[in-house]
């Protein structure tokens, strides 16, 4: 069986569909990581946890990626570790968790699964029949009573769709960079892995 490099982020507690698509052709895939994504800012996203939503003057919070929701978990983390901190009196329980879908949604459930009911849990997830930003933005509008200020949790590559159709309807949106794109620093190692693992030669791809 001919190898395949795919030089993409596998597929990880999933089938992979590359992987089974080119076994179906009869060919044997070996995915190669190029990107990897850092978690950012997190010191500055566990002092607005940590001093609650009424004190941020905060009325909902936008998680449009899982890797955002892993951004918010992380701080959660930090933050029950952390004994010296207390934990904060003010709950997010009832603060709107805005999604831009399902995947999204039980991403952000994965805080509750993790640390249970604690003051930062978020427990009112809403919008995640959405399925893009702008619809997203769409049904935050469509509230009868619409949020003034929102927290926006982004990376380092995000459309101006939510900020742009929020923004005109004068909700103010505090954004905070949780996580960014960059070279994976591992990529030389895990590129010789792959060819050690093969013991033929590869046709090679850009997986995009």
């Amino acid at each position: 069986m001919a190898n395949v490099l795919l030089l993409r982020a596998p597929s990880h507690g999933q089938e992979d569909r590359y992987h089974t698509i080119f076994a179906k052709a009869g060919y044997h895939a070996i995915s190669v990581s190029v990107l990897e994504t850092i978690s950012t800012n997190l010191s500055s996203l566990k002092d607005i946890i940590r001093s609650g939503p009424r004190t941020e003057d905060i009325d909902g919070v936008i998680v449009t990626s899982a890797r955002s929701c892993e951004g918010w978990k992380s701080a959660v983390g930090d933050l029950l570790i952390d004994s010296s901190v207390g934990l904060g009196k003010d709950s997010w329980s009832s603060t709107p968790f805005y999604v831009v879908g399902q995947a999204t949604a039980s991403s952000l459930d994965g805080v509750r699964q993790t640390y249970g009911q604690t003051p930062y849990t978020p427990e009112v997830i809403c919008g995640e029949s959405s399925g893009t930003g702008e619809r997203l933005a769409q049904y935050i509008l469509g509230l009868p009573v619409k949020p003034k200020h929102l927290l926006y949790l982004t990376g380092d590559k995000n459309r101006e769709t939510i900020p742009s159709m929020l923004g005109e309807a004068g909700i103010e949106l505090r954004s905070v960079k949780v996580y960014e794109t960059q070279g994976s620093r591992t990529f030389g190692t895990d590129l010789e892995h792959a060819l050690h693992q093969a013991n033929t030669g590869f046709h090679f791809t850009d997986g995009g």
